[in-house]
């Protein structure tokens, strides 16, 4: 009983050790073409160091917005 009782708290931290914030999308990708890119950037300046010297490659904001979700637009109105 005391072993199960041990295991099942074990296997419990380890559930919630495992599950981090690290896990995360970074708020930036470095793109090469359509299909080749790393969105593994927290800041613009470390995607910039990545891509210096390809002419081709460009930063852009993460569409994954960092959590998985969407992108939502911004509520703008023209002429306001």
């Amino acid at each position: 009983m005391m072993r199960t009782i041990t295991a099942a708290c074990f296997a419990a931290a380890m559930m919630l050790i495992s599950h981090t914030d690290s896990a995360s999308a970074a708020a930036w990708c470095a793109w090469s073409d359509a299909y080749t890119y790393n969105c593994g950037f927290r800041t613009l300046e470390q995607c910039r160091a990545t891509i210096f010297g390809d002419s081709a490659a460009y930063c852009s904001p993460n569409p994954a917005n960092g959590y998985g979700e969407s992108r939502g637009r911004s509520k703008t109105y023209p002429g306001r």
